[in-house]
């Protein structure tokens, strides 16, 4: 094993997965036990828009940002991502882990626009989805998307 002068390891895979482990121990301690749903309510979707989709004005640039601010608020830490783009669209494919060790699957949809423009967010949560679980997911993230929109810095 090598270690970096200030005695981390140097292999980004086992820090990586050191930092997972980390989100998802604090994400126990802050879960009361017995709770079957833990950070995301099992609430149904607003009216008017399927459970697992919604569509809000945002900037494409802040969708990490928003993830990062609604993680915690989801029991859920982020795995993976994946953007792919056209000469028209793009879409970006997020994988996230909740403390209860369901697999959520998040994807945004969007024009290759600067600046704000619409973006649709579809979630499936764990196996088989959760519809509520995802529908409140994509409200978690939704709400950051459209608070950062047109800021060029994130607020605290």
């Amino acid at each position: 094993m090598h270690r970096t002068p200030g005695g981390g390891d140097s292999n980004p895979i086992r820090r990586s997965a050191g930092v997972l482990r980390l989100w998802i121990a604090l994400g126990l301690l802050v879960v009361p036990s017995g709770c079957t749903n833990p950070g995301v309510p099992n609430t149904p979707p607003r009216s008017g828009e399927a459970a697992g989709t919604v569509t809000v004005r945002g900037d494409w640039d802040d969708i990490p940002a928003a993830i990062d601010r609604a993680a915690p608020r989801a029991a859920v830490a982020p795995l993976s991502s994946d953007e792919r783009e056209t000469e028209t669209t793009r879409e970006r494919t997020v994988t996230l882990l909740a403390v209860d060790g369901q697999v959520a699957q998040v994807r945004f949809l969007g024009t290759i626009d600067p600046g704000t423009s619409p973006i649709t967010i579809e979630a499936a949560f764990g196996e088989p989805d959760d519809p509520g679980r995802s529908a409140a997911l994509i409200r978690l993230i939704a709400r950051e998307l459209e608070s950062l929109a047109g800021r060029d810095i994130a607020p605290r």
